[in-house]
This record gives structure tokens, C-alpha cells and sequence, in this order.
């Protein structure tokens, strides 16, 4: 009925900058999402809605809709540490799945010179009902 996708990665350049050689630019690569499993519809974004002339033919079924802006902390070894809904869909329900589901996800951590490091991404996860 309803699904969710994750995608729309910032440029990850959250990350704490650190000395290296003078006039030297390091080379920072973002995280990358590996796994976005999790994104499903939240149930309690459902509603049901029965009208009595609908008992003998069709029912209705709807729910909310949106867009979830969140920032997360992808830790060097590739886990999601932190989230933060960053722009709200709207629905209280839709914005606590994306976060939750996000936290389940794993990246492909964010490098400076070819060494993991710890940086920030921001995502958008949608939800819509089919």
C-alpha cells in the first residue's frame, strides 16, 4: 500500500576539518548509503474510513503522505550514530519512522585522504500511499 525510499544524499561535507600538509587540500569522499532496509509505511499513518453507503462495494483507504528531511552521523565504521529530522513531513508518525528506520541503515563511511572518518549526510526519505 504505502512505501517510503530513502534517497537524496547530500554532499556529506559535514565532516571536522583536519590539518594536513600546508596548501595541500584533502581529499574528502561523502558517506554512501549501502543498505536502506527498513522504510516501510508506518502502520499508525493508516486510516481506514467506512461510509455506510461503502459497506456493499468499495472501502477506503487512506493515509498521510510526505517528505522527511533528516541529518545523520555516519561513524566511521559505517553506523548510523545519530538522526535528526531536519524538515518535518508534516505527520508525526512519518517523521518517527524515518528517523528510526535510518538509524538501521548502513553507509559506506565518509573518507578524508582514503581514511574513514565520522561525517554528516542529509537525507530525504518520501512516503506515499499507492
Amino acid at each position: 500500500m504505502g512505501q517510503g525510499s530513502g534517497l537524496g544524499v547530500s554532499d556529506g561535507a559535514g565532516a571536522a576539518s583536519s590539518a594536513g600538509p600546508p596548501g595541500v587540500a584533502a581529499r574528502v569522499v561523502p558517506p554512501r548509503v549501502i543498505t536502506s532496509a527498513g522504510t516501510d509505511y508506518p502502520v499508525e499513518a493508516f486510516r481506514l474510513t467506512v461510509r455506510r453507503q461503502d459497506l456493499g462495494g468499495r472501502l477506503a483507504v487512506d493515509g498521510e503522505e510526505g517528505t522527511v528531511g533528516v541529518r545523520a552521523l555516519v561513524r566511521e565504521d559505517g553506523m548510523v550514530g545519530r538522526v535528526d529530522v531536519i524538515a518535518s513531513s508534516g505527520s508525526a508518525a512519518l517523521d518517527r519512522a524515518a528517523a528510526e528506520a535510518v538509524k538501521r541503515w548502513l553507509f559506506a563511511p565518509a573518507t578524508r585522504d582514503g581514511v574513514p572518518i565520522d561525517a554528516y549526510v542529509t537525507l530525504r526519505i518520501r512516503y506515499v500511499v499507492r
